[in-house]
């Protein structure tokens, strides 16, 4: 027997203690709906919202619609709710109400949440500079003035603000850490600091032993901060995962790291591709894991031009200072010191920027999130300007440029990073939080620390 085809139906009801203004404002973020849509909807009732759906769907569907604060009703009833969304009320729908006129509603009415075709979601940010800066410059004063103990709040506060202000489909990012728990494992990675710096001086030995030990709990340490990062990262109220393994760091870091250094650096591109699969692929939103399989010989290609750009550079610099130290003045020293200074920052930057850029679009260019594509269109040109800017303000106003320079930094990566997202995104949000809301907490509150800086 085929199995039923469930359509799911608004009729105008709200869940108890959601006010209009509230389902309004879930409308319009959840579904990518404008204004005049989200409230032309919540005044109809007995509205279709989808149709042809298994029972599982409209399982997950009626979950997520009732968290949004729409009660629905499925078309034919759902003859057992499962645990976890009760209490749902599944009724008749209207074409059984008397004096309905054999769903005269229904047949007026389309589906509102239809599947869509392939669309460029573009992430956008919206902090500036100012509003930055204050937050900046109170965190390194209470910071100073705590002698560092105020760090952990300090980046809650720089991260809510970020990820605040970083919007995707017109919904921001989330950043719901609690500082104690970044206290906490910063006490921790302290604590191992003093004692490897403590035990060389007692003894040698003592101090190898110790600096072994570290060794050992890096990987154990890079592993947890990228979980707990993950796990207090959301975006419509569904959160990011990190199934990396201790193990997996100290293969990606550490094993590949010493074998970059037997090969005198053959290796690097390798080294560098596996840091970089293992924090990409072991990474997840929701239920679905990104998926990146960048070939080994583009890290190659980046490589080897990154170091014909650091030798072309190099020699340049070099002809440059011959060339123009023996015709500088005694009153001109200042000034040529001045250029000087220009000058190295911009050959320093010129290889860094063409090494961002590529790697970056590496990262994310093809990423796939189940049947989302991420773009990415970082440009040397454009990117070797912001930078360069930045570092040359950053010099001359001995520091105070640096909240601007990451605001900038923020709004560049927003603008060249995109998703064409397929199909329904709401729905896809739904199965989400079904799947992390089936799997549970994975995370043990003992180990539930950030021991990264």
């Amino acid at each position: 027997m085929a199995e039923s085809q469930y359509n799911i139906v608004f009729q105008g009801q709200l869940v108890e203690g959601v006010t209009h203004e509230q389902a309004h404002a879930r409308l319009m973020k959840a579904f990518a709906l404008d204004s005049v849509q989200a409230q032309a909807l919540l005044a109809r009732t007995n509205v279709v919202l989808k149709r042809g759906l298994s029972r599982d769907e409209a399982i997950v569907y009626v979950g997520k619609l009732r968290q949004l604060g729409l009660v629905t009703i499925t078309d034919p009833p759902l003859e057992a709710v499962p645990p976890g969304l009760e209490p749902l009320e599944v009724r008749k729908t209207a074409s059984a109400d008397a004096g309905d006129g054999g769903g005269a509603h229904d047949a007026e009415s389309a589906e509102v949440f239809r599947d869509k075709g392939p669309r460029e979601l573009q992430f956008e940010f919206t902090g500036n500079g100012v509003e930055y800066f204050k937050i900046w410059i109170v965190n390194v004063l209470l910071t100073i003035v705590t002698f560092s103990l105020y760090s952990a709040w300090a980046k809650v506060r720089t991260m809510r603000y970020f990820y605040g202000n970083t919007q995707l489909d017109g919904s921001a990012f989330e950043y719901l850490a609690d500082p104690i728990k970044i206290f906490k494992g910063r006490m921790i990675a302290t604590a191992f600091f003093i004692v490897y710096v403590v035990s060389g001086k007692i003894s040698p030995g003592f101090g190898m032993i110790c600096g072994l030990l570290l060794l050992a709990v890096t990987p154990w340490a890079i592993s947890r901060s990228l979980h707990f990062r993950a796990r207090y990262s959301a975006w419509r109220g569904v959160r990011f995962q990190f199934r990396g393994t201790t193990g997996g760091a100290a293969v990606a870091y550490i094993l590949w790291y010493f074998l970059t250094v037997v090969s005198l650096g053959l290796l690097s591109p390798i080294w560098f591709r596996n840091q970089m699969r293992y924090v990409v692929n072991n990474m997840s939103f929701g239920g679905t894991a990104f998926e990146n399989e960048a070939s080994v010989g583009k890290f190659y290609s980046v490589f080897v031009r990154l170091f014909g750009i650091f030798f072309v550079c190099g020699i340049f610099y070099v002809i440059y200072v011959v060339g123009s130290a023996g015709s500088v003045r005694i009153g001109e020293v200042g000034f040529f010191l001045l250029v000087q200074l220009c000058v190295m920052a911009a050959l320093y930057t010129v290889p860094y920027a063409y090494f961002k850029v590529k790697t970056t679009n590496l990262r994310y260019d093809g990423l796939v999130l189940g049947q989302h594509v991420f773009e990415s269109n970082y440009e040397f040109q454009s990117y070797f300007i912001l930078l360069l800017t930045n570092t040359l303000g950053i010099v001359f106003t001995l520091g105070l440029f640096y909240p601007f320079a990451k605001v900038r930094n923020a709004r560049y990566a927003a603008e060249h990073i995109s998703i064409q997202a397929t199909g329904d995104l709401g729905e896809f949000l739904a199965q989400q939080a079904e799947e992390v809301a089936a799997l549970g907490s994975e995370v043990d509150d003992l180990f539930d620390i950030d021991v990264g800086f």
